[in-house]
Order: structure tokens, then sequence, then C-alpha cells
């Protein structure tokens, strides 16, 4: 059986139409690959990112898979703000999890609406390389935090026209940007202006560290960050604060972990949009997210009509 994505980016059956709901294991790799491809195609071609390789991870501890690459904005150097894009570790660059977009489609598990949003609000793009499948002996939080900072120095140190900076940090993600504050330091605090972590697994006690950075990281966490945390409550409302987060939470609108990237989207960018911290049942905010709203509709709109 053939599948392809349809004009609202589910994956159906090109013969009935049918979404794509269970096959064999070998069907179902088979469609990760093709979705994959069709992720790449549409990073590649229809938003103009550029794929790069790391060359620091061509090491005698990589097996012979072959490596996909991390992508970067063309405009990345005439741009003046920058959405970094940082998964969690494992799967392929492109998708918050490649097994939900087989299942719920691109808008669902896919990095695309991200990109898509990010574009058409005038930010570029780096996004960096998590999958770590093709490593063996290799302990994961090195690896993925060299690459970070690898990406980070040759592309955004280089960016100065990039003045504001905001990062979108899922899963393990969140961990590497603790890490970066704790390698980079203040480069890194001078130049983000707003961190947005969806259900990440970081501890400011176990990953900011304890030299001389640590109080300038929990400083800079308190003021910059957000937490999106999966539950059962609307999306934006406030969950209770947790030490380990080291900045506010809220509700990503979803139970589920691998689909809260896509469930609080919306907010991310309005987050991202406003100068103040989301708090939505404060009525200023509420009143001033209807614009902002209306604005995210209309993308949603494009996105979902996109062939």
């Amino acid at each position: 059986e053939e599948y392809t994505f349809n004009k609202h980016g589910k994956l159906v059956n090109t013969t009935t139409g049918q979404k794509f709901e269970k096959g064999s294991y070998d069907t179902f790799n088979r469609l990760k690959y093709e979705t994959h491809q069709h992720i790449t195609t549409v990073l590649t071609q229809q938003y103009q990112l550029q794929p790069f390789r790391d060359p620091t991870y061509q090491t005698s501890n990589l097996l012979d898979t072959p490596r996909t690459p991390y992508y970067v904005s063309s405009n990345l150097d005439d741009n003046s703000k920058l959405i970094i894009l940082l998964k969690g570790a494992g799967d392929y660059t492109g998708a918050w999890s490649l097994s939900d977009t087989v299942f719920a489609g691109l808008d669902a598990g896919s990095m695309l609406p991200y990109v898509n949003f990010a574009y058409e609000l005038g930010y570029s793009v780096v996004m960096p390389n998590a999958n770590l499948q093709c490593y063996k002996n290799v302990e994961r939080n090195a690896v993925y935090l060299s690459h970070v900072k690898y990406v980070w120095e040759m592309h955004v140190s280089k960016a100065l026209n990039v003045k504001e900076i905001y990062v979108v940090a899922f899963s393990y993600g969140g961990i590497i940007v603790l890490n970066m504050i704790r390698d980079i330091g203040l480069e890194f605090m001078n130049r983000v202006k707003k961190i947005c972590f969806i259900d990440s697994v970081h501890d400011i006690n176990k990953h900011l560290g304890d030299d001389k950075m640590f109080e300038h990281g929990l400083e800079f966490i308190a003021r910059v960050g957000t937490h999106f945390r999966v539950s059962n409550t609307p999306t934006g409302s406030i969950l209770p604060y947790r030490t380990r987060d080291g900045c506010s939470s809220l509700s990503a609108g979803s139970e589920v972990h691998e689909l809260s990237p896509n469930a609080c989207r919306d907010f991310v960018f309005i987050e991202f949009e406003t100068e103040e911290p989301i708090l939505v049942n404060n009525m200023y905010y509420k009143m001033m997210l209807v614009g902002i709203l209306l604005t995210i509709f209309i993308l949603r709109y494009s996105w979902q009509h996109i062939e």
C-alpha cells in the first residue's frame, strides 16, 4: 500500500484516502522513513533551510549509519530575530516525534508548523540535529551538547545582525539549554531574549552546575524562561511552581509528552511576541492575546492549506 500526505498534512492511503492507523512493523518503518524524507524536502525546498553536517562527528565512535544534517535559514546573517529549535534526543531532525507524525500528521508531530510560524513572523530558524541513534559508546549529553555548541559557534555567534534570540527546548533539549548557560555563559545569556521549555526534563539543581555561573543562570532562567508542561488543563493555564524548573510553568494543553510541542505552539509564539510573561487568568493579557491569536489563526489556516 502506498501513502502520501494530503493538503491537511495527514498521511493517507493513495487509493482509499483513509488515514494510516496501523500496519506491519516493516510498513510502519517504511512510512517513518518516507515521512522523514517528506519533511526534509519541505525544509529545504519550501522553506529554503540549508542543510549542514557537523564535521566533529566524524570519529571512530560512529556507526556506519549516515548522519542526518542540521538546518540553518539562508537569511540568518541578514535577519534580526532567530528561533533555535531544540528537540529531545533521538528521532530525526524536523520532527518532535516521527512516530506521531505518521499517525497524527505533520501538524501534530513535525516541526514544520514552527518553521512556518517563524517565517511568517519574521524569524530565521536554526534546527540542530538531536538524532543520536547513529552513535555507540558515547555519553548522550556530551554528544548532543557538543553539537549544539558547534552550531552556536559556527552560525549563531557569527550572525552579528541577530539581536533577539528565542529558544524552544523540548524534553532533553532543556538540559542542553542549561548546559549552554553553564558552558557559553554571558554570550548566551546576553543574546537570548526568551526560552520556552516544553515538557523539559531539566533540573536546575542538577544541570546548571555549581560554579560562579550558577547564580547568574538562576536569575536568567527565572527572567526569560517559561515551562509548558503536560497537563489536562487548558493551554496556558498557570501550573504550580516547581523548584526544578527555575521558572514559571504553564499548561501545554496536552497530557501526551510527544504531542505537547505542537499543542502549545500558539502560546509559545505569543510568549515570544509579547514583552511580559503570559498570564491567561489576567484580564489584560486575555484582551491582548485576542489580536495575536487572530494572527496565529491566519497562520494556522495558511499552514493547513499548504500542499
